[in-house]
């Protein structure tokens, strides 16, 4: 079974249009980041790439600090991390 459809929303609508993009290659500094993005996207049946503004995206920031710490893969639900 798994998660078969996600919606990913970034701050940076220079990696979000790469994302989006179905054939056209990347060639900014990051395109082995987005390569592999596009590689795992593969996995889902649906998956809606959208672009915030960095004000709206304070979770998004909190989340990936938190995760630079943590050694081992977690899975995180809304009611795991009351700090969020």
């Amino acid at each position: 079974m798994g998660i078969k459809k996600i919606i990913i929303e970034g701050d940076s609508e220079e990696v979000i249009e790469s994302l989006s993009r179905e054939v056209e290659e990347c060639f900014t500094e990051i395109r082995l980041c987005i390569e592999d993005c596009k590689s795992l996207a593969q996995m889902f049946d649906f998956i809606n790439y959208k672009h915030v503004v960095r004000s709206r995206n304070k979770a998004t920031h909190v989340l990936a600090k938190y995760g630079i710490t943590c050694k081992n893969h977690i899975t995180c639900t809304r009611h795991m991390l009351p700090w969020l």
